[in-house]
């Protein structure tokens, strides 16, 4: 259950970017953003993540290699959103909601 929620989360998150960025990032304070590009290039790799957590809820003794491969993404991408913060780049708020994907 905990992969399969993963995986939600994941979609959730990614079709958010993909269609409703604008509202979402008045929401947590962020700044507008003026080309999408890289933004919908990070909500792929996100909707591809669930599609791999999805995959391990399906046989997570067979998939050792895509929870660890999970579990390094999920870190990097919380510290870089850490440095974002420290650095003054990044919201609180934005902040509180990656720090929800560590579950």
């Amino acid at each position: 259950m905990l992969f399969k929620s993963a995986a939600l989360f994941n979609w959730a998150v990614g079709l958010i970017l993909v269609f409703a960025y604008n509202p979402l990032f008045k929401l947590l304070d962020m700044p507008p953003v003026e080309s999408p590009l890289f933004l919908h290039l990070f909500a792929l790799l996100v909707l591809m993540f669930g599609l791999g957590y999805y995959w391990i809820s399906l046989d997570p003794a067979g998939e050792r290699s895509l929870i660890l491969l999970g579990c390094i993404a999920k870190g990097l991408v919380f510290l870089t959103f850490v440095a974002y913060f420290y650095f003054g780049q990044l919201s609180w708020r934005f902040l509180a909601l990656v720090t929800g994907d560590l579950a």
